[in-house]
């Protein structure tokens, strides 16, 4: 665990400029297709997937609206997952994607992008996963080391920044 001055140091090193970690590198552009390849929409085409730790939605919404059968979004907050609904009214998907704290829908694919920095037993999580998924299914995740790309470092909390600094945990 990283001590208050050691924090301190890191927030003056790093003090958040507006481009910095602001998440503008996607501006404009579909993140999943960025991390997970120009082929991926035509995966889920026709799918069943879970967006486990799915904050606000927008990844599920995109999913849902580029060919997913059906999408559930899966955050243990509800006041993020009320923005998320939100968003999926937006763009006309409420139908195709929902949002809750759990399902027990079985999934083709479960999805966790920039999540698991904020889990606090990744392991479980991994179990948690594969409990959800059909039997032919496939598990699909970025693992991000410490902060998700386009995190705001201001926000990061003691354990983000310390295994951002001890690297990542064997699972």
């Amino acid at each position: 665990m990283l001590t208050k001055a050691q924090i301190r140091i890191l927030k003056r090193i790093f003090p958040g400029a507006p481009s910095c970690c602001s998440g503008c590198v996607f501006e404009g552009k579909s993140k999943l297709e960025i991390l997970m390849g120009e082929g991926f929409f035509s995966k889920i085409a026709g799918k069943v997937v879970i967006d486990f730790g799915c904050g606000e939605g927008g990844e599920a919404v995109e999913m849902a609206a580029r060919g997913a059968r059906r999408v559930i979004g899966i955050d243990n907050r509800e006041e993020i997952l009320q923005i998320a609904r939100g968003k999926a009214r937006e763009k006309g998907v409420q139908d195709t994607c929902s949002f809750a704290t759990s399902t027990k829908e079985l999934a083709d694919l479960v999805v966790s992008v920039d999540a698991f920095e904020h889990f606090a037993d990744p392991a479980e999580i991994f179990r948690v996963m594969d409990a959800l998924l059909k039997p032919s299914g496939v598990l699909v995740t970025r693992l991000a080391s410490g902060l998700p790309v386009g995190g705001d470092l201001e926000y990061a909390d003691e354990i983000t920044l310390s295994q951002a600094l001890e690297g990542r945990r064997e699972m």
